[in-house]
């Protein structure tokens, strides 16, 4: 394998990683996939130069590579730069949602291991469950805090900044998992609330129906905000 296909091959991992991670990131598709598009352009037509041009010096595939991944990072640049400017927000961070059956508990975290969950008797309850919360300082978001009762072994989570009182029930401030729209904006949906008053669980979905929340006992509290669906 020569020193020029390592170079390309190579590349092309690392580009698509980082495309990956800014994908997960980032809300909007358009850029995205005409950078992946670029990049599946270099791939396929790689192996068609090579096989017409072996020996040629005219426009090497390195260099081929090099000028399409200036191109993607050129439009992510542009991208972001026009995001910032125009003022619109961008969801950061992925939302998990975690269900122990021991202790009928939902848990909502920031972390696809999911912390302790798994040591805990916490099964992941699907990806397809999923929501995003805006990043720290986010115009027109406030914090969405999670809390946990130690007692009971459930967790809680509001935006209202004086907890809705949770701390006289029992209930421990964990920290913050991300930041939640307080009125709808574009691209975002409502994350309803439900709660099961026999069992003592909060529950959380981007469903307006609850899924299935109103067949098992469970009911509508409101709406925590707005978040961005996955």
């Amino acid at each position: 394998m020569s020193i020029e296909t390592m170079v390309f091959e190579v590349g092309l991992v690392i580009v698509a990683t980082i495309l990956y991670f800014l994908i997960e990131r980032y809300v909007r598709k358009f850029w995205w996939i005409m950078a992946i598009g670029l990049l599946g352009v270099a791939a396929i037509a790689y192996p068609i130069y090579r096989h017409f041009h072996p020996s040629s010096l005219m426009l090497s595939p390195s260099w081929i590579f090099l000028l399409l991944l200036l191109a993607t990072w050129g439009l992510i640049w542009y991208d972001i730069r026009e995001t910032q400017r125009n003022g619109e927000i961008r969801p950061i961070r992925t939302v998990h949602r975690w269900w122990n059956q021991s202790t009928f508990d939902h848990f909502y975290t920031l972390d696809p291991a999911g912390e302790q969950a798994p040591m805990n008797g916490y099964t992941y309850d699907g990806a397809k469950r999923r929501f995003k919360l805006f990043p720290t300082g986010t115009v027109g978001t406030t914090p969405f805090y999670r809390l946990f009762n130690p007692a009971t072994r459930h967790h809680f989570y509001t935006s209202d900044p004086h907890l809705e009182s949770a701390l006289n029930n029992g209930f421990h401030l964990e920290g913050v998992i991300g930041n939640i729209a307080a009125s709808q904006l574009p691209g975002t949906v409502a994350l309803s609330h439900w709660f099961h008053s026999g069992k003592g669980n909060h529950f959380y979905t981007t469903d307006l129906s609850g899924e299935l929340a109103s067949t098992l006992g469970y009911h509508f509290q409101g709406i925590s905000g707005y978040v961005q669906p996955r």
